[in-house]
């Protein structure tokens, strides 16, 4: 009988000694949705400009009381992730990416954040690959305390684009003003409009025609130049869109524009 009185009042000091500690130490783990790539000699989770990507905070903590497995385990920490980009790349609202509120689903306590705003950290960015450096900082709780994961990284590729160009009038007459206009299309919509210019050629880009800098008006983004260059016959327009930090350069394929010469009749 006093054995057994004696362990009780064991396990009920494990339980006050538990009670009695402010707060508990926790780790962070994190982790990407996206596939991996290689960027160098190295593998990375490896998104593009404007697409989604998913971040995952996994926060471990309340170990069971010590020494009394038959105790219930210490409550699973709660509060929120904030998840921040360290790379300080493009984005405006400084490194904070987000946050996200854990949850405890099968003994397993998450935070997520889905954002497209990732951006290749260096302008002028291609395919080579540039890496953005992702952290997740669980604030704590009244029993759980506050930590930082292992910085992730993450490959970020400027966003691929397409380019049409349209002349008019068609057919024209040398030495007439003709508009050339482009659209610049990305191959997915990230939070920054387009920037750059167009620079315009003919004759398999041998004549320099003009250029223009793009603009975004309704989700469309488009240049314009007038040009009186065209020489007479048929010229094969093509436009080269310049790229930014964020989308990649690109070519139009040509469109074929027939120029009559002055005093040439029109041919109907």
């Amino acid at each position: 009988m006093g054995l057994h009185c004696q362990d009780t009042a064991g396990g009920s000091a494990n339980l006050i000694a538990k009670s009695s500690t402010t707060h508990d130490p926790t780790t962070v783990s994190l982790t990407s949705s996206s596939p991996m790539a290689y960027v160098g000699n190295y593998k990375y989770p490896s998104s593009s400009y404007g697409q989604p990507v998913t971040f995952t905070a996994t926060v471990t903590g309340g170990a069971t009381y010590a020494g009394d497995p038959g105790l219930s385990s210490w409550p699973a920490p709660t509060g929120e992730v904030i998840f921040y980009n360290d790379s300080n790349n493009n984005d405006a609202n400084a490194n904070v990416l987000g946050t996200g509120t854990l949850s405890t689903k099968h003994g397993v306590t998450t935070a997520t954040l889905t954002t497209s705003g990732l951006g290749p950290v260096s302008p002028g960015y291609s395919s080579a690959g540039t890496v953005d450096t992702i952290s997740a900082y669980y604030v704590g709780d009244a029993k759980s305390l506050g930590t930082s994961s292992t910085p992730v990284g993450q490959a970020v590729d400027a966003d691929t684009t397409s380019v049409g160009v349209h002349a008019s009038p068609n057919p024209s007459y040398s030495a007439a003003p003709t508009t050339l206009k482009v659209t610049v299309t990305p191959s997915r919509t990230g939070p920054a409009h387009l920037t750059g210019s167009v620079e315009f050629f003919t004759q398999s880009g041998s004549i320099y025609l003009g250029s223009a800098l793009v603009s975004t008006m309704a989700g469309v983004t488009t240049a314009t130049t007038t040009t009186t260059a065209l020489p007479a016959g048929t010229d094969l327009i093509t436009a080269d869109y310049t790229g930014d930090a964020n989308y990649t350069a690109s070519t139009s394929s040509s469109t074929t524009q027939t120029v009559h010469a002055l005093g040439q009749p029109r041919r109907h």
